[in-house]
């Protein structure tokens, strides 16, 4: 039909490990994420959550460090996180 020409050079056929390739160099560029900021906030929320469990293995309940945020004004994920740390810290003093 004519095609062959240019549909040799437009196609090219990959190799798995040559797609792979491709896929791990632009991987960082792929995001679920619509914006840059929601990304963050979900960096964030994966960190405060790792903290949590974290505080637990020290004994803290980080049901606690919510039950304060209802006493006073909202936390931001970053004052939770410091909150935590914190109380990692005087307990990890206190072990010493």
């Amino acid at each position: 039909m004519g095609h062959k020409e240019y549909l040799d050079q437009a196609y090219r056929r990959f190799t798995v490990e040559q797609l792979a390739e491709q896929y791990l160099k632009a991987m960082r560029h792929v995001t679920m994420m619509s914006t840059p900021i929601e990304e963050e906030k979900v960096r964030k929320e994966a960190a405060l959550e790792a903290i949590r469990r974290f505080a637990e293995v020290f004994g803290i309940d980080p049901l606690r460090i919510e039950r304060e945020k209802e006493l006073g004004k909202e936390l931001s994920l970053d004052e939770e996180v410091q909150l935590l740390q914190n109380e990692i810290k005087k307990t990890r003093e206190g072990e010493q």
